[in-house]
């Protein structure tokens, strides 16, 4: 995974490489928000996404369909402080398949619009995962779903 100016990138196992802009008009940096990507297999899902319309953020955090919580790694470009990107890699659960998803929310509220797209299965990781950012004093800025 890699940021730019335009957004986030990254590559998968098998080869093939993908983009999240933040320059393309889908992603309101006005507003707090955030994104989340999820590829995973029996052997655990790698999750990441972007955060955006804050510079607050401190602490992102992944809780499981089990309670498990896992905290995110935050990252952002010099500069840039209206977006970055977080990631991190949670072990696999007994429901565990093979997933690709992707899903969004543009709620800072902490009660959320959510809105899905290239679901191809969830089975054992989100929507049942939460994803929840932080500001420096432990407030809720947003989450999804």
């Amino acid at each position: 995974m890699w940021l730019t100016d335009d957004g986030k990138h990254w590559t998968g196992p098998d080869g093939y490489a993908n983009c999240r802009s933040v320059t393309d008009g889908n992603v309101d940096t006005d507003r707090p928000g955030i994104t989340h990507q999820a590829q995973g297999d029996a052997r655990g899902t790698f999750h990441s996404g972007l955060y955006y319309g804050t510079t607050d953020a401190a602490r992102m955090e992944i809780t499981g369909a089990n309670g498990r919580k896992t905290t995110a790694t935050l990252l952002r470009l010099p500069g840039e402080p209206a977006w970055g990107v977080w990631y991190a890699s949670t072990p696999p659960t007994p429901t565990t398949s093979p997933v690709t998803t992707t899903g969004t929310t543009d709620s800072g509220t902490g009660a959320g619009t959510t809105t899905s797209s290239d679901n191809t299965d969830t089975t054992g990781t989100w929507p049942e995962d939460r994803v929840t950012l932080y500001d420096t004093t432990g407030r809720i800025i947003a989450t999804l779903p």
